[in-house]
């Protein structure tokens, strides 16, 4: 069995510590469709990559990192209501520039970001509770 390499404490906030300042004054994105294989593949809409909301990370983005794991503030607005009807199945977080930080998967329950409810209406404003990330458990 094949064994798999850990970060200490000190090395899993440094790097949640990094994913933050990245993601100070930058943007939290909900998409439909299929999430991209890569994080920096742009999303598609001719493939059904649709934007359904996008919200702004505050300044600072997260709180100090604890054990690898950094929670969002409050977001520091939202750009507009949802542009687009539709299940969100994946967001994207990027840099206040645009620069892909990280993705990850948007459902109910097992999912990176969990909605109450990820059926977005067009016209409705999004809130996102609580938003955190664990770099992993050190």
């Amino acid at each position: 069995m094949a064994s798999r390499a850990r970060l200490g404490t000190i090395a899993a906030d440094a790097t949640a510590r990094a994913i933050a300042d990245l993601l100070r004054d930058g943007w939290l994105r909900l998409y439909a469709g299929v999430r991209p294989a890569d994080p920096d593949d742009p999303p598609r809409p001719d493939l059904g990559q649709i934007l359904l909301a996008q919200l702004k990370f505050g300044d600072p983005a997260f709180s100090l990192p604890s054990r690898g794991t950094i929670v969002a503030g409050p977001f520091a607005e939202i750009e507009g209501a949802a542009p687009a009807t539709g299940r969100a199945t994946w967001f994207r977080a990027s840099t206040a520039l645009g620069a892909t930080v990280l993705d990850g998967t948007v459902g109910r329950a097992d999912a990176a970001l969990i909605l109450d409810d990820p059926q977005i209406p067009m016209g409705a404003e999004i809130v996102i509770e609580r938003f955190s990330y664990q770099v992993q458990e050190p």
